[in-house]
């Protein structure tokens, strides 16, 4: 055959070569590329550089951020092969970092882009797994706390009769805001500190400034009573008993929407950004809708949730827009913990995560990237400690070793809520209340 080939004149050479290329299988094709560069006195065969380009970002794809950040420095074309569009995104869609895709990196194509993005969910993921207690402040109380709150730089707790907060530094917790109310049935700081609001059992909401302390809007609802409220810059949500959710900017002192949706079960809420609310309703369900009108834009149904489950415990609510149309969302009970993004561009769940744990541990908070539950030792009710954890890093362990006399119960989720510790938290910072040993805790954490 290869003395047949050789007769051939030069200009039909050419012609033959195709007709047999084009007759070749797949790894026919491979074998004939790697003799082709073994001919050509490479000192090493490259594998990757040898398969179809489907196969080696299928191969790339299965790897985790960290591996493919390293394969990149292989050569020119790994570099080229890892940092495909198709193989980044389906990199980072299985780590479940969704929610740090900006949309313009979503729909690019840019292989730097792709490259300098993989970088920063790297770093973070490091971040998230690595970071250590920077700041752990023990706070005594007198009296019942009954709401917590916290943001970036502010903690917030209504103890008994008294709203107090704190600011919070990297060296130290200073008490800050301390006024006479009632007591609190919901408390909401603003991310960018400043203010904060409260809802008393008196069916009021009030929005407060944490430097003086003084009154600058309040809202009543006689009729229906408040679930829950939220502040975020100039906007507050009051979440009302007969299910409807009311939007005000509090700054101008009007009513932007009310959100009527009694058909939902919404129980709990969060405002997000200044065009997005989200919702959850006791089903599990998640709705996001358009603060300016109250249209309802998006409702993220989570597939193979336990209806026993649903019925049984309502959940909790954690939502943030890290990027434009890109919105964390973190739901939980007591024993099961569900994290995804919702895109409302696409109109899409992305990075789906449903965890249940086990008999001894009880959540007290989560958000997308962190957890604090109660894990009771061996079994035993009169031991126990909380775990604060990123994916299945334990980050942080706080033991409460006294004896409580609350906990008598044989099956400690049969509890009174009274003898869990109450707790708020964020991605640098948990707020934890135990009534039980009359204290506050305060830890920051450094990423």
């Amino acid at each position: 055959m290869a003395e047949s080939f050789c007769r051939l004149p030069p200009s039909e050479r050419v012609a033959a070569l195709k007709s047999i290329i084009a007759s070749l299988s797949p790894f026919e094709a491979c074998i004939a590329r790697r003799e082709l560069l073994l001919s050509d006195g490479a000192a090493e065969f490259d594998l990757i550089a040898c398969l179809p380009s489907e196969l080696v970002h299928r191969v790339f794809g299965l790897l985790d951020p960290h591996s493919l950040s390293e394969c990149s420095k292989v050569s020119r074309i790994w570099r080229r092969s890892a940092f495909t569009s198709t193989v980044v995104h389906e990199v980072v869609r299985t780590a479940g970092f969704s929610s740090s895709l900006p949309a313009s990196v979503c729909n690019g194509r840019d292989g730097e882009n792709d490259y300098c993005m993989l970088q920063r969910l790297n770093e973070r993921e490091e971040r998230w797994a690595n970071c250590r207690p920077v700041l752990s402040k023990a706070i005594p109380i007198i009296g019942t706390v009954t709401a917590l709150a916290l943001s970036s730089d502010w903690v917030a707790a209504s103890i008994g009769r008294r709203l107090r907060a704190w600011e919070i530094s990297r060296a130290e917790v200073r008490l800050a805001f301390d006024v006479w109310t009632h007591a609190a049935k919901s408390i909401a700081i603003c991310p960018s500190g400043g203010h904060l609001a409260y809802s008393s059992y008196l069916r009021t909401a009030t929005v407060y400034a944490l430097a003086d302390s003084s009154e600058l809007f309040s809202v009543t609802s006689p009729v229906e009573g408040i679930i829950s409220i939220d502040l975020h810059l100039d906007l507050l949500a009051v979440h009302k008993r007969n299910g409807s959710i009311d939007i005000y900017n509090w700054k101008q002192r009007r009513q932007i929407t009310s959100i009527h949706s009694n058909s939902l079960k919404l129980c709990a809420m969060k405002i997000c950004s200044q065009d997005w609310i989200i919702a959850a309703s006791k089903n599990w369900n998640t709705h996001v809708f358009n603060i300016e009108d109250g249209s309802l834009v998006y409702t993220a149904a989570l597939a193979g949730m336990d209806p026993e489950l649903s019925e049984n415990h309502e959940p909790h609510l954690k939502a943030i827009e890290r990027y434009p149309g890109l919105i964390d969302i973190s739901l939980h009970c007591e024993v099961k913990h569900a994290r995804f993004v919702v895109n409302i561009a696409r109109k899409c769940v992305q990075s789906l995560k449903v965890r249940m744990y086990l008999p001894e541990d009880i959540i007290l908070d989560a958000t997308f990237a962190r957890l604090l539950l109660v894990r009771y030792r061996n079994g035993n009710l009169q031991s126990r400690h909380i775990l604060h954890s990123a994916g299945n890093v334990e980050l942080n362990k706080i033991t409460f070793p006294r004896p409580n006399t609350l906990l008598k119960s044989s099956n400690h989720r049969e509890q009174a809520p009274s003898s869990l510790p109450m707790a708020t938290l964020d991605d640098n910072t948990a707020f934890i209340a135990n009534n039980d040993e009359k204290v506050l805790i305060v830890q920051r954490f450094s990423h």
